[in-house]
């Protein structure tokens, strides 16, 4: 009778504890969210080891704390106030993936080059296309679709051959590179030398000039070619606020590694800009040196203040229907009465009728 009386007392206290409903999964969801927010890190990426399966515990409801005991960093002490437990636990972030993404939108076939990716590290879920890559082995390939900007670089959007130069006799400084002196061969864009010259398509080019001694069998690199290109360059002095046309540039042929990155092969888009600075005969034009002259745009709501001989003036609300500069007649639609009328360009929100 006194062991069925100890049975019975233990049942009464040991049975509603393995009754309890293990949390441990709501748990480790809420220490990461703790985690997360106090070391700024993507809770994705993060891991909590569970602690052994027989530790039964309940969803703490009250001062959940997640301490880091010790110097590793790597074991963390979790408590709860209500219900009242504690336990360690082993806790590790994912490592941060390298990855790329195109910085410009590309058309199909186009060559991606190093001003056409951009190399990114970070907690990022990537396909098998998009991991393990390298600027080796993407610079020089073409897309095989169209891509747009911030698309993460994959094996699935870019070609894997590009074509190379390799020489078959000796090539001297200043002399064209052609089927007399080269072939281009197709690799593998994975096995291409970093800086390796890469051809826009399956032919030479006329404009293809070692500008150093090659000897043969060798592979043909960026810094041997020197390229032609056509630029603005001044026909005369200029000083600066002097409209950029015809008048003042012309297109000029030069070697690109001369010239460096940003300069203007056209006309086009320079319409209404004008130099800021100070210009010597053949200078050549470069983003930094134009800016835009036109301070009224088409379509844009204006104030039109006519002035009559005796001093009196008049404004009204106009809209522009044409492009204006500093000084230039344009014309205007009065927007309450409908009628057309012309003015000169006063400052950016102003027309005068004189």
């Amino acid at each position: 009778m006194k062991l069925l009386n100890n049975l019975l007392f233990l049942c009464f206290f040991i049975l509603p504890s393995l009754s309890i409903a293990n949390d441990i999964d709501t748990i480790i969801f809420d220490i990461k969210q703790i985690i997360s927010k106090e070391r700024n890190i993507d809770s994705d990426t993060i891991q909590i080891i569970k602690p052994d399966n027989r530790l039964k515990l309940k969803r703490c409801v009250k001062d959940l704390s997640v301490k880091f005991p010790f110097k590793n960093h790597k074991t963390i002490l979790v408590k709860c106030k209500n219900p009242n437990w504690k336990f360690y636990t082993t806790f590790k972030s994912k490592k941060s993936n390298i990855y790329f993404k195109f910085i410009k939108n590309l058309k199909i076939g186009d060559l991606i080059t190093i001003e056409d990716v951009k190399k990114f590290e970070g907690n990022v879920n990537l396909n098998k296309d998009e991991k393990h890559l390298s600027f080796e082995k993407i610079l020089g390939t073409r897309t095989i679709k169209d891509v747009e900007i911030n698309q993460i670089v994959g094996r699935n959007l870019i070609d894997n051959i590009s074509y190379v130069i390799k020489t078959f006799k000796n090539i001297k400084k200043n002399e064209h590179i052609n089927e007399k002196n080269s072939l281009i061969i197709p690799l593998n864009s994975e096995k291409v030398p970093f800086d390796s010259y890469i051809l826009q398509s399956k032919d030479f080019t006329e404009e293809l000039i070692v500008d150093s001694d090659i000897p043969q069998n060798s592979l043909i690199k960026n810094n041997h070619i020197l390229s032609k290109i056509q630029v603005l360059v001044s026909k005369r002095f200029l000083k600066a606020g002097t409209q950029i046309n015809s008048d003042a540039f012309e297109l000029k042929t030069l070697n690109k590694s001369s010239v460096g990155r940003h300069y203007f092969d056209s006309f086009e888009g320079l319409k209404f800009n004008v130099i800021n600075r100070s210009f010597s005969k053949g200078e050549v034009l470069t983003k930094s040196d134009s800016r835009s002259d036109q301070i009224i745009s088409k379509n844009e709501i204006v104030m039109y203040i006519f002035s009559t001989e005796s001093g009196v003036q008049i404004s009204a609300s106009a809209k522009a229907l044409e492009n204006g500069v500093f000084g230039q007649r344009i014309k205007l639609k009065n927007t309450d009465s409908g009628r057309e009328i012309y003015g000169y360009v006063y400052d950016s929100k102003t027309v005068k009728n004189r």
